[in-house]
């Protein structure tokens, strides 16, 4: 039975060639973008997934309430997991980490620096199952001089992976020995790292250090037991608190290790820890079910349109005895066979899309015999799903035919079946046109954040990194080196950049007059230069005169002005940081964003030079463009004269900004190529409905040809229905798209108004690619000789 049904489904197929390609290119398609959407997905929901305990695992998140800000940081007091698994039997396992600065090495004579480690504690392994091939998970970390180092590095260093035994060597002669190899850190850990090394306690001051429970630099990791109740453990946090800190107001959360990647958000001290965006996951999902709704709506609509040409085959096997849910099976099967030959087919759409795709995403999807396994199951289920769900209303409404009407030819075409239709091609366009909507202005905030003025210029800027501190007190000279060089123009030393990539310092900022009331800001230091290179505007005062001397003097932005409540901040004397001596503002700074548009500017305190509250950090060059190599050479000469320690470090401002965009900048790109695919297949479907529609017209236009009926008359004819549809389905995508880009635009500090435009490019796009997708077919109809089609009749 089931052959015969697969059979005529594919006689079928054959009889119709037209609208069969049409239906099996749409849901080719549409299975195709569902998986590649899928793989994006399926891989941003997997990070941390790796580790066996990682479903009892949680990471220890501390808020901290300064100046009536509650920020989040994902350290905390270094004894708090040891205490925690001392304390209660359900938690087993603890582990720490820290991470700060960067390490140097000499090599074989030649110098490299890594900044991403971290330093752990023994039990790191008891916790994360990280892929070891060479060494052991018991002894890898028990040592002090102890490094676990990953394939890539064992391969840059020695040239191999099989590294155990040979020496890291830092540049005052301390050797670490490599203990253990790690296969290269998953893309899908929050922990992205290249070197652990054991966390020592065999010095005082350290084992001092790690004792102390009113400091909070440690990221803490606890794994509990089979039987743990996280509600029961949290009941009983409150009374550990007040055991163990002496601030009352201190306490922890437990995070999921699962839900560290897309929910961290909002939680600080994650300079080298990937995040994500769990509204991305939800919009990209919405992609995949509207591409897919639409290729079944296309479906619905054309088999439900040729059902009066099928009538009369219904009515012959319901005459020949066939029931209901045979037929139902028969017209389920063609819609399943026209899905499975689209899966077929979107196996090698999806093979030819992955590297176009991967170049959107930044990520390496690929098609290979291990994950192949599993990549097609979830596309036979989406074949499946659409094919079931196209053709089970086709199915409903022909099985439900009388055959004695239908013998007669009395069958004609419902009002319920032309609304339903109708409102099919509707849903169609509102998706269509929220994609659209969406789409725009997504880009266009994109557009806003790459050209809002940032208070700064961040073209032509080279930063180089100082770390080396005896480079820090030779600062001026080496400023002067690197003016020297040909195709720099200015050059300035400051502690951070503007768009800063890693942690922003804070300072306790007090006023000499009243010491009670203690506030917290951002604090950077510059040199004379840092207003010229990075082209700020000072309001008023002056600039420093000399960054080496002017190490009591501050300048100020208008956002501290305002916080602080000050006529003039020009003369007002402020305590840092500390620091026993005053420090007076001597000029206002216009507003630059320091971090990205997602936070509004806040206030901020910056010193002169090498002051008492933060020392200078980096170089930053401004260049006059061009090619860089010969600065990039020159830059390195200088750095090794001065530097004999560690490597040089070069970054390129506006890159560094771009990657706080990076996973937006992601997602419009993807929303443009969704949107382009939805409205294809609309376009698709649409054009195998107007067809259809225009061969049941042709009698109709035919006679209205004879009675003078101009050709524009004919193409409105055919048209106009299909037009307000359009329409329709504009008012119901207008608001919702309304109502959700707006929540997503209130991500950001800093975004462009609702744009009203977009809605309007949103409906002419929809009503052009209507009129194009059906003017064809409506003029090859309107241009039908009259005389031929009557004669017929």
């Amino acid at each position: 039975m089931i052959r015969n049904y697969i059979k005529v489904a594919f006689r079928n197929l054959l009889r119709h060639k037209g609208y069969a390609l049409i239906n099996i290119f749409g849901l080719t398609l549409s299975i195709a973008s569902a998986t590649l959407l899928y793989l994006y997905v399926q891989h941003e929901t997997s990070y941390d997934t790796q580790h066996e305990k990682s479903e009892r695992t949680y990471r220890l998140v501390e808020p901290i309430e300064t100046d009536g800000l509650v920020r989040q940081f994902a350290t905390t007091a270094p004894p708090v997991g040891q205490a925690l698994v001392d304390e209660f039997p359900e938690v087993i396992a603890s582990t720490r980490l820290f991470s700060s600065g960067h390490l140097d090495f000499v090599i074989d004579g030649e110098r490299f620096m890594e900044r991403s480690f971290y330093m752990a504690d023994s039990t790191f392994f008891d916790v994360f199952d990280f892929e070891l091939l060479r060494g052991d998970h018991l002894s890898a970390l028990s040592q002090p001089s102890s490094a676990v180092i990953t394939r890539s590095l064992a391969i840059k260093f020695f040239g191999k992976v099989d590294a155990i035994g040979e020496a890291l060597i830092s540049p005052n002669g301390r050797e670490l020995i490599v203990t253990g190899v790690l296969e290269d850190i998953p893309e899908n850990s929050h922990l992205q790292f290249n070197l652990l090394l054991y966390l020592s306690y065999d010095d005082d001051r350290t084992n001092a250090y790690l004792q102390m429970w009113d400091v909070g630099r440690a990221q803490t990791y606890i794994t509990l037991n089979d039987a743990a109740n996280m509600l029961s453990l949290n009941e009983q946090l409150p009374a550990f608190f007040d055991k163990n800190f002496s601030d009352p107001d201190r306490s922890f959360f437990l995070q999921p290790l699962e839900d560290v990647y897309l929910h961290s958000g909002d939680i600080v001290n994650l300079t080298f820890q990937p995040r994500g965006n769990p509204f991305y996951i939800q919009l990209f999902v919405a992609i995949a079910v509207f591409i897919l709704l639409i290729s079944c709506i296309n479906y619905m609509n054309l088999a439900t349109a040729k059902s009066m040409e099928r009538a009369k085959e219904i009515g012959l096997r319901k005459v020949s005895g066939a029931i209901r849910p045979q037929l139902i099976m028969q017209i389920l099967s063609e819609s399943l066979v026209t899905a499975f030959v689209g899966f077929a087919l979107a196996i090698g759409l999806v093979d030819i899309m992955l590297p176009f795709f991967n170049e959107i995403t930044g990520k390496e999807f690929d098609l290979t015999i291990s994950n192949v396994v599993e990549i097609l199951p979830v596309m036979a289920g989406f074949a499946f799903f659409v094919g079931l769900m196209a053709g089970s209303y086709p199915a409903i409404i022909l099985s439900n035919m009388v055959p004695s009407a239908v013998l007669r030819g009395q069958v004609r075409a419902s009002k319920q079946g032309i609304r339903l239709r109708q409102g099919l091609v509707i849903t169609q366009f509102a998706l269509s046109i929220f994609m659209i909507i969406a789409t725009m202005i997504v880009l266009s905030q994109m557009d806003y954040v790459r050209s809002k003025s940032l208070g700064f210029n961040k073209e032509n800027l080279i930063v180089v990194d100082i770390n080396n501190g005896s480079v820090r007190s030779q600062w001026e000279t080496i400023r002067h080196e690197f003016s020297n060089l040909p195709g720099v123009t200015t050059v300035s030393a400051v502690s951070r950049v503007p768009g800063e990539w890693k942690a922003l310092n804070r300072t306790e900022v007090v006023s000499p007059y009243n010491t009670a009331d203690t506030l917290e800001t951002y604090f950077m230091s510059f040199d004379e230069n840092t207003l010229e290179v990075f082209s700020m505007s000072l309001v008023s005062g002056e600039n420093f005169q000399n960054g080496a001397v002017d190490t009591t003097k501050l300048l100020v932005n208008k956002a501290m002005i305002k916080f602080m409540g000050w006529e003039e901040a020009v003369g007002q004397e402020l305590r840092l940081g500390g620091v026993a001596y005053p420090f007076t503002v001597i000029g206002v700074v216009d507003d630059f964003h320091f971090q990205s548009l997602y936070d509004e500017i806040q206030p901020m305190v910056i010193g002169a030079g090498n002051n008492a509250v933060m020392a200078l950090d980096y170089f930053v060059l401004k260049t006059q463009g061009g090619d860089m190599q010969e600065v990039l050479d020159g830059i390195a000469k200088v750095h090794n004269i001065f530097d004999d320690r560690t490597s040089v470090e070069i970054h390129f401002l506006d890159q560094e900004l771009e990657r706080f965009y990076k996973n937006d900048v992601q997602a419009g790109a993807l929303w443009g190529i969704g949107a382009t695919i939805t409205l294809l297949i609309s376009c698709l479907g649409l054009f195998g409905l107007i067809s259809f529609f225009a061969e049941m017209k042709t009698k109709e236009v035919s006679v209205r040809k004879v009675l003078g009926a101009s050709p524009f008359q004919l193409i409105v004819l055919l048209s106009k229905s299909f037009i307000a549809q359009v329409g329709f389905g504009f008012v119901i995508a207008a608001p919702v798209a309304w109502y959700m880009m707006n929540g997503w635009l209130n991500t950001y500090s800093y975004r462009i108004p609702m744009p009203v435009y977009v809605y309007i490019v949103a409906a002419l796009i929809a009503v052009l690619v209507t009129l194009a997708t059906i003017s064809y077919r409506a003029i090859k109809t309107s241009r039908i000789n009259p005389a031929r089609t009557l004669k017929q009749e």
